[in-house]
């Protein structure tokens, strides 16, 4: 309540609009949203993607044996254990264009859904350092009370990475934004 009485209240879909705040999932990490139109906005997330984490990677056959796993921590890689995962040794970068559809979903608080594509770009440090830089496709809904200055999402993102191999994964999250 403090923070509605002291900033301006979120308009959905107003042009120059600037929001910030965090997204939990498959990125986590920050993220800002700015409208260029009332219907057309620029998503972005910096953070970290959990690509690999809880997971045991390895790169040699023999890593499942626990005593020469023990004795070849070089070789055999464990991000249960190592640590690895979240953080900077598994940066993520994305943004997307985005363009809203406020007449789908009739209700007296906005509640659009939205759809787009990107660009993302991933640093992941398992077996060795490798930069991945691919096309996403992005498919969400928010929920936009104009009473406050925050807004809520969940949206689910296709991803094919091009470099340095194609490959394809699945991103997706909820989160929230304060709108100054």
């Amino acid at each position: 309540m403090a923070l509605s009485a002291i900033s301006p209240s979120h308009a959905a879909g107003k042009a120059g609009q600037f929001g910030l705040g965090f997204e939990l999932g498959d990125p986590t990490g920050f993220n800002g949203k700015y409208w260029l139109t009332s219907k057309n906005a620029l998503d972005f997330v910096v953070g970290w993607n959990s690509w690999g984490y809880g997971r045991s990677v390895y790169r040699n056959g023999n890593c499942y044996n626990g005593n020469f796993r023990a004795n070849n921590p070089d070789l055999c890689y464990d991000s249960r254990v190592d640590g690895y995962g979240y953080g900077w040794d598994n940066f993520h970068f994305h943004m997307d264009y985005l363009v809203h559809r406020f007449d789908i979903i009739k209700a007296s608080i906005p509640l659009p859904l939205y759809y787009g594509a990107g660009v993302q770009y991933e640093y992941r440090k398992y077996w060795e350092d490798i930069s991945w830089l691919g096309v996403r496709g992005n498919f969400g809904i928010a929920f936009m009370p104009t009473s406050i200055p925050f807004d809520f999402f969940f949206e689910l993102a296709p991803v094919m990475f091009i470099l340095p191999a194609p490959i394809f994964d699945l991103n997706g999250g909820i989160g929230a934004r304060f709108w100054f």
